[in-house]
């Protein structure tokens, strides 16, 4: 593509479309590790990307549109593999699970940019939060089903549903990781957060050990 065809906003084609757009988006991931979204302007995104504003929104009405299309290849990796963890009966049973979702809340520093702005971007923006919604559910329905499994009288004993139990636990999760990686004073122990997190979701679907 030539240049003038990116200042006028035309399209590449074939390989080019899927790299510019791809590079828009590895562009704002690396971009949201020092800044916030709402802090974020359009020119340091062009400018990193070196794409023009009309190729920008050609794919993306905004840079909120463009985190959505980022937010949704991240969960697309991060949700399969901790739905995977409860149901391969190799990573399920109580000390397998323990370090599976505590090795799970270890993200990279790319991962953890991501989530953090979703965190904070969902209540605000619909595309946001319909993807991070989605997944906070199905997060809570593979930890669902393993209660349901393992615990079969869990309302009788506990007198809370299963299901509400799971939304409770995955919320928790999202809220204490997401406090403890934004307070400097207790970033230095996100370790050991993610350790009690992980230990509290396997006591609950196991008892305690």
């Amino acid at each position: 593509m030539s240049p003038s065809n990116k200042d006028e906003g035309h399209a590449p084609v074939g390989a080019s479309a899927g790299a510019f757009r791809q590079e828009i988006l590895d562009v704002l991931g690396r971009l949201l590790r020092e800044s916030t979204l709402d802090d974020l302007r359009i020119a340091q995104i062009l400018k990193a990307a070196k794409v023009s504003r009309g190729t920008f929104y050609f794919y993306y009405a905004s840079k909120e549109d463009a985190f959505a299309a980022l937010l949704d290849q991240v969960y697309a990796r991060a949700v399969p593999a901790f739905e995977a963890l409860f149901a391969d009966p190799a990573t399920r049973r109580p000390e397998q699970l323990r370090e599976g979702i505590a090795g799970w809340l270890n993200f990279g520093d790319g991962d953890a940019a991501v989530f953090r702005t979703a965190i904070e971007e969902w209540p605000r923006h619909a595309g946001i939060r319909e993807i991070h919604l989605g997944a906070q559910r199905r997060l809570s329905g593979a930890v669902t089903k393993r209660l349901e499994d393992e615990r079969k009288n869990l309302t009788s004993t506990l007198g809370v549903p299963a299901a509400t139990l799971g939304s409770a636990l995955v919320w928790t999760l999202e809220r204490a990781w997401y406090e403890a990686g934004t307070d400097a004073d207790s970033a230095h122990g996100l370790a050991d957060l993610n350790a009690a997190l992980a230990a509290t979701i396997t006591s609950s679907i196991y008892g305690a050990a």
